[in-house]
């Protein structure tokens, strides 16, 4: 089976049936749509009335965060692939234009911020939170039928890696300035 056909089939056991619970329609659309400002909203409070621990990571957050969003930009004019509905695929609950499905901007976005915390922060359970909140957001695109699965799992999975290569990067750079101010031994 190839990973396009796992990607329908995964797709059609998440994607809303034809009379789904309007509860559960809802529930939904407020993760997809208001969850995200929320989430935004609750780091940024954290940042700014929450013990100084809170700021590194949200800086991370907020750098990684718009490194994911640039390289999706790229992806988006350089690859194009369709969403559910634009392939007649499952039941489109939410409105939503044809644009490029891969990667879920949405979970790039909430996955980037949520794995700063849970990576390089303290603030595991913060970041524990975050990123539970970020799958929920993922289902809920697929739910309503605007994202497949792949592009729920390649958004995470892009987070991670510019996450941890940033780190990588930060880490040395802030090993080389140290170098470079500590005075030279050598006569």
């Amino acid at each position: 089976m190839s990973l396009e056909m796992l990607n329908f089939q995964l797709f059609g056991l998440i994607n809303a049936s034809a009379n789904p619970n309007p509860f559960l329609v809802k529930f939904a659309i407020f993760i997809s749509h208001d969850l995200v400002t929320i989430f935004v909203i609750g780091l940024l409070a954290l940042t700014f009335f929450r013990p100084k621990r809170f700021k590194i990571p949200a800086i991370k957050a907020a750098v990684f965060t718009a490194i994911t969003s640039i390289i999706a930009a790229l992806i988006d004019k350089f690859y194009y692939h369709p969403r559910p509905f634009a392939l007649n695929l499952g039941h489109k609950l939410i409105h939503h234009a044809a644009t490029n499905s891969f990667p879920s901007h949405h979970m790039l976005a909430m996955s980037s911020m949520a794995l700063a915390f849970l990576l390089f922060s303290r603030e595991k359970l913060v970041g524990s939170i975050c990123l539970a909140l970020a799958w929920l957001v993922g289902w809920s695109r697929v739910y309503l039928g605007v994202h497949f699965p792949v592009d729920i799992i390649g958004a995470f999975l892009l987070a991670l890696f510019i996450n941890i290569l940033g780190n990588l990067v930060l880490c040395k750079y802030l090993e080389f300035r140290e170098s470079q101010q500590k005075p030279s031994t050598h006569i």
